[in-house]
């Protein structure tokens, strides 16, 4: 009944982004600072972890953090379902997604490289090295073959699911659609522990200055960027 997953664009994470740092200060945003931020977000964002010195430079909470963290994971679970054409998420597959998610990120490999001042610009510019995890494509190259599996035995046992409106809220296509789910998530916690790594990546971000406002903060679409490495759907384009 599903055939081919729907590919989708990974929505950026921006509203679920920490604020950005006040030049306030006297001597305002030095290197180490922006390295920290940089580093700090990436804890936050992936990892669930909340350095001191971070919260500090953006003036939060370690509650405030762990908000932003947990929002994240629903983008997560929202991206994964709308990529494998999961149509309903029930609060206990919505758990069970959260836990891969962390399950993958705590096997993310990276490394921020300090700051560095873009000559007499209002701006830093910060490596950050990552080694994409090749989880994504190690279960989509069993996935045909589960699927058509799956397929079969589900339909041979579910025959009412073939005359289902394949539409949510009908009995047996939700029932269907849980099944196929679980495949899935089941295929990710089987290939996880096998899953290596890409070449190391160089990505650089930045951390920019806003002339009104004097607060530094990374572009969206430079942390969209820098996401696309940690979740790594698809091979980067050309």
């Amino acid at each position: 009944m599903k055939g081919m997953r729907k590919k989708v664009l990974i929505p950026v994470l921006a509203l679920a982004l920490a604020a950005g740092l006040c030049a306030c200060a006297p001597g305002g945003v030095s290197a180490e600072d922006a390295t920290v931020y940089v580093r700090g977000l990436i804890d936050q964002t992936y990892l669930g972890q909340f350095d001191a010195d971070y919260l500090a430079l953006v003036d939060s909470t370690e509650e405030e953090a762990q908000e932003i963290y947990s929002s994240n994971l629903d983008v997560d679970v929202e991206n994964f379902a709308a990529y494998y054409a999961i149509d309903t998420v029930t609060d206990e597959l919505r758990e069970e997604i959260r836990a891969l998610y962390q399950a993958m990120y705590a096997e993310a490999n990276f490394e921020v490289q300090d700051a560095v001042r873009d000559g007499d610009a209002a701006s830093y510019s910060i490596v950050v090295v990552v080694e994409p995890l090749d989880i994504y494509q190690r279960v989509d190259a069993a996935l045909e073959e589960v699927l058509d599996s799956f397929h079969a035995e589900y339909f041979a046992e579910h025959p009412e699911a073939l005359e289902s409106t394949g539409e949510p809220g009908d009995p047996a296509y939700d029932a269907y659609d849980a099944a196929y789910a679980q495949t899935i998530l089941d295929l990710f916690w089987e290939k996880l522990p096998e899953a290596g790594y890409f070449e190391a990546q160089n990505v650089v971000v930045q951390l920019q200055r806003d002339e009104e406002t004097h607060i530094w903060d990374m572009p969206e679409n430079q942390f969209q960027s820098l996401n696309d490495y940690f979740n790594y759907f698809d091979y980067p384009m050309e």
